[in-house]
């Protein structure tokens, strides 16, 4: 598979990456690396990280993040 097809799946795939790697669970990672394309895996983890910005910060707290790192360019 290349990429979950809609968006609770990818957002289930980046906690499960995102939870794994906190734990430090090898095998885990390794099982969704072999599942996964490392293009899901960063669109899964970049996914959540969104959902949590915009949970933390709202919607015009995202437009900022997002001007800064693009000011300070990342």
């Amino acid at each position: 598979m290349t990429r979950p097809t809609d968006r609770p799946a990818l957002l289930r795939l980046g906690a499960d990456y995102l939870t794994a790697y906190a734990a430090n669970d090898a095998v885990t990672l390794f099982l969704l690396a072999d599942r996964w394309s490392e293009a899901a895996l960063r669109d899964a983890t970049c996914e959540v990280a969104l959902v949590s910005l915009r949970a933390a910060l709202g919607p015009t707290g995202v437009e900022t993040v997002c001007r800064h790192l693009q000011r300070v360019g990342a």
